[in-house]
Parts: C-alpha cells; sequence; structure tokens
C-alpha cells in the first residue's frame, strides 16, 4: 500500500537529503551549516532523559534554520531530521510510532488544518489493532462527530486531542510497552498563538494521563512558532516531569576557512 508523503518516513528523507546545501563538499564556494543527525541528538542529554524515562513525556525541539544552508527556495527546517531518524531508530528497534510530517514536501505555501495530523494519528493507531473498529466503532464515530461539528477552534481541537487520546488507549499493547508519537513541523499548522499555546496544554494533559504510556516528541522551528519559550516556562514545573525541551537549537554556521566540528 502506497502512504502519503506525510507518514512515509522514506519520503521525509529523501526530501530532506535535497533541501539543503552539500556545504562539506565544495568548502572553498559555500560557508559550512550544522547539520542534524541522530549522533547529535543522542549526545543531548534532554533528548536521552526523554527515550528513557519509565513514564509519558513531551519533548520539544525548536530552533531557528538559516535560509543560506536551504539548496534553493524550500521551507523545511533542519531540526526535521532529528524527527524523522527518531522515527526511524524507534521502529526498527521494535517500538510502536505514529509519525506525521506536516511538511512533507520541499516548500509549505499553505498552513495545514489541526485535523489532518491529528487523524492520521488515529488512524495509526486503529490501524495498529483493527479489531477494536468492531467493538468501538460507533464511539469514536460519535466523537468524530462532535468535534466536526464543533465552531470554536479549541474546543475543537481539545475534543480531537480526546480522540486521540482513545484511539492510543485502544492501541496500547501493555502498560510497560510505551507507545511514541513523532509529530514534525507542527509550527506549520493552522491557528493563532493561543490556538497553537492550547494544543501544547492539551498534549501535556495527555502525556499526564496516568493510564496510558506515550512519549510524544515535538518538532517546530520557532520561526513560526511565537511563544513556545514562554509556554515552556509557565508549564515546566505544573508538568511535573512530563514537559521536556531542547529549545533555541539554532543552526550554526561556519565560515570556509574556518575547520568544521566533527559533527557536521
Amino acid at each position: 500500500m502506497d502512504l502519503s508523503p506525510e507518514v512515509d518516513l522514506f519520503s521525509c528523507n529523501k526530501t530532506l537529503e535535497k533541501a539543503f546545501r552539500k556545504g562539506d563538499l565544495t568548502p572553498r564556494l559555500y560557508n559550512a551549516f550544522s547539520r542534524m543527525t541522530l549522533d547529535l541528538l543522542e549526545q543531548d542529554e534532554v533528548y536521552n532523559q526523554w527515550i528513557s524515562t519509565s513514564h509519558s513525556a513531551l519533548f520539544l525541539v525548536s530552533g531557528r534554520t538559516k535560509p543560506e544552508s536551504r539548496d534553493g527556495h524550500n521551507t523545511c527546517s533542519w531540526l526535521s531530521n532529528a524527527g524523522v531518524n527518531v522515527a526511524e531508530k524507534l521502529r526498527a528497534d521494535g517500538n510502536f510510532t505514529l509519525f506525521y510530517s506536516c511538511h512533507p514536501n520541499l516548500r509549505a505555501d499553505d498552513f495545514v488544518p489541526w485535523q489532518a495530523p491529528l487523524s492520521a494519528l488515529m488512524y495509526q493507531a486503529l490501524t495498529h489493532r483493527p479489531e477494536v473498529l468492531r467493538y468501538d466503532n460507533q464511539r469514536l464515530r460519535s466523537l468524530v462527530d462532535q468535534w466536526q461539528k464543533e465552531s470554536c477552534e479549541q474546543k475543537k481541537l481539545s475534543m480531537m486531542v480526546q480522540t486521540l487520546r482513545k484511539c492510543l488507549a485502544n492501541a496500547t499493547v501493555g502498560p510497560q510497552k510505551p507507545l511514541y508519537i513523532v509529530l514534525d513541523r507542527a509550527d506549520i499548522c493552522d491557528g493563532s498563538k493561543a490556538l497553537k499555546r492550547h494544543f501544547l496544554k492539551e498534549l501535556v494533559g495527555l502525556v499526564s494521563d496516568n493510564s496510558l504510556c506515550v512519549k510524544v516528541m515535538l518538532v517546530v522551528d520557532s520561526t513560526l512558532w511565537e511563544g513556545l519559550e514562554d509556554f515552556f516556562d509557565d508549564w515546566k514545573g505544573e508538568a511535573k516531569g512530563r514537559l521536556l525541551g531542547k529549545l533555541g537549537w539554532n543552526q550554526r554556521e561556519y565560515a570556509p576557512h574556518l575547520p568544521s566540528p566533527e559533527w557536521l
């Protein structure tokens, strides 16, 4: 079965390979720019805390991309490799991992409705245990009908996350086995600063549910997400270890005449 590019890790990888200049191949022509790799991510203390914790947690990764590092007029983020690489490794290690990229192509000229990633994550969860639809179809359909009719965007978003929670509960394979969600470029999702803040609040609620063990990684290009640091500061204490963040991880630039770091 062909996958849509938003959920296809191989396709997202190919897109990111095309997105950035290979500056280290022609150092006399281009400056070199830092590149996100799994090795670099695994050196980060916060990532290791998230991956090793025994309970649910939300891991926020944000930063800015140097426009000059891009090959052509694309809008990709240098941090997207983090999400794709983590999802690949988790699946290779046998972990049930849901993945969605809001920026699967080289350019994103329009914002994405929140329904797109959340519906795709619900679908992935349900296909893990399709028998759920046989006995819980009516209740899930009722939840979907409710949020499709809701006109208040914040209430609709809350309902969608609640429906996702139900799908995750049905897909859970056991209390000791975590379920992973990697959502790349959530900054492309449509809505005001207040709506994006509300979404983060809902995710904190999701990982605070002790009946689930779900680890969420959210990758954001902070150019399009104002106030992320404020939210993190406001909620870190209240989340009681369920909210982790590597914020302000901006891409760096190195002049051609300077030695490149080993991790370029």
